[in-house]
């Protein structure tokens, strides 16, 4: 049975998706890559892991924005505990906005990496994307 484990979203727009898969008993893990699945994605990239999943189809086609978590944002009580606050927030295909507010990233479903750069164009001649290998259309 096919499933998305996570993706990836770059400031192209252009997404990753990683999935996991049974075949005759087998499992294999492979990836495919959607060319501008937004309008723009946030400097770097963006993971959105499993627990997050169900978000990313409320980001297709819109544009996205991230800022990595800091001491600075959050409540007064978050800063006392030392835990850093982030945010992502995007506007929908119709230009609705939404927002997630993180008080951990990951724990948020997300993991914002902003020195992460990779085009869509890059991804063109490849056959693997890190250790996965590729299944085009």
């Amino acid at each position: 049975m096919k499933e998305l484990e996570c993706a990836y979203l770059y400031a192209d727009g252009h997404l990753v998706q990683k999935w996991r898969d049974r075949v005759k008993g087998i499992e294999i893990e492979y990836v495919t890559i959607v060319e501008k699945y937004a309008e723009h994605g946030p400097k770097g990239r963006l993971v959105v892991h499993s627990s997050a999943l169900a978000l990313l189809d409320t980001m297709k086609g819109g544009k996205v924005e991230a800022e990595l978590p800091s001491l600075d944002r959050g409540s007064e009580r978050s800063k006392e505990l030392g835990i850093p606050v982030g945010n992502i927030s995007w506007y929908d295909k119709k230009g609705r906005w939404a927002s997630v507010i993180l008080l951990d990233c990951i724990s948020g479903g997300f993991t914002y990496q902003p020195d992460a750069q990779e085009t869509y164009e890059e991804t063109k001649g490849m056959t693997r994307w890190c250790d996965y290998q590729i299944r085009r259309d």
